[in-house]
């Protein structure tokens, strides 16, 4: 199929109000669902960025390789749909979940990393939205996995400023990342923690960075919803107790 058809075809199918019926129109016409539209792109990609599980869920059914990557970024479907149901627009919409669980469950592998080492993870921390976060460490997400800068998940949550108030998800990435790693290979703190009405927290991670935390203690930290709840147990006067 030339490029030209192909690709036609598959943007005429995100651009219809039924969801099914362009995936069928597809099949007929024949489409390879390992062919690739502009810039590597295949069908199962598309559909990801578009938030169309019942699409996603036909080209599983027949046979879209679940884990393929864009050659020129290394992302999956799954890296796209944890981008696009992070956004603000997906947010303030309440979007489900169902594509990114749609992928989890059909053997989505969660820590493949993009060209930048960037994983599902380090994406949903980014974007801040708890469900997709709780969603892939279901699904054994790895906390520690760093990017080529030597970033870390909790290193994005740190990035973005509105992230830096949901204290309770903050607190759950912080049982989840051990060591603590708040730097990146160039030795600079995530931009969130340089804004002044920020200094408290960032003195509080600096001085748990350096603690050696027991796993009980990180246990805890998943559990407790703000970080005074947390200080007030564990850092009385700057110092862990973990008995």
């Amino acid at each position: 199929m030339s490029n030209y058809k192909h690709d036609h075809l598959l943007h005429s199918g995100q651009q219809s109000d039924d969801a099914f019926l362009p995936i069928q129109i597809l099949f007929e016409y024949c489409l390879n669902i390992k062919d690739t539209a502009k810039y590597g792109w295949t069908p199962l990609h598309i559909a990801a960025g578009s938030l169309n599980t019942e699409e996603m869920a036909a080209l599983i059914a027949h046979g879209a390789n679940i884990n393929s990557a864009i050659p020129t970024c290394g992302r999956t479907a799954l890296h796209i749909a944890v981008c696009a149901a992070s956004s603000k627009a997906s947010r303030i919409l309440g979007v489900n979940t169902d594509c990114i669980h749609l992928l989890l469950s059909n053997g989505a592998s969660v820590n493949i990393q993009d060209r930048e080492g960037r994983t599902a993870i380090h994406e949903a921390c980014s974007g801040g939205r708890k469900e997709i976060v709780d969603l892939l460490l279901e699904y054994k997400a790895d906390m520690n996995t760093l990017t080529r800068d030597g970033q870390s998940p909790l290193f994005s949550f740190l990035q973005r400023r509105p992230n830096l108030k949901d204290t309770a998800l903050l607190n759950k990435l912080l049982g989840f990342s051990y060591p603590l790693k708040l730097t990146d290979n160039q030795g600079q703190l995530p931009p969130g923690l340089l804004f002044p009405e920020f200094q408290a927290l960032k003195d509080f991670l600096l001085t748990l960075s350096q603690k050696l935390l027991s796993l009980k203690t990180r246990q805890s930290l998943k559990r407790c919803e703000t970080l005074t709840d947390f200080s007030y147990c564990y850092l009385p006067d700057h110092s862990i107790r973990d008995d």
